[in-house]
């Protein structure tokens, strides 16, 4: 038999309609991480919903896992932003 332990967890919710909304496309099939959990795919026509006013680390990865971005995003209540992110290295021209 193993002791219960309590565990407290903070978890503010709020309204979509204050929430901030981001909406990710890429150019290969990816998922999203946001603060470290899964939060869906990109390329979907669904916006993500985000707590306002404060910063949160998005993480772009490829389905195979071969490229990834990570960056910081912070938007206001109400505030709908769309993102193109190009994970795949630009091809190089061949010198001829």
């Amino acid at each position: 038999i193993k002791d219960n332990k309590a565990t407290k967890m903070a978890i503010k919710l709020i309204g979509l309609e204050q929430a901030g909304q981001v909406k990710v496309q890429t150019d290969v099939p990816a998922k999203i991480l946001l603060d470290g959990y899964f939060a869906g795919y990109t390329n979907g026509s669904e916006f993500l919903a985000l707590e306002p006013n404060r910063a949160h680390i998005m993480t772009i990865k490829s389905l195979e896992g071969s490229q990834s971005k990570k960056f910081s995003l912070k938007l206001k209540a109400k505030e709908r932003k769309k993102i193109y992110s190009q994970l795949r290295p630009p091809m190089s021209r061949k010198k001829r």
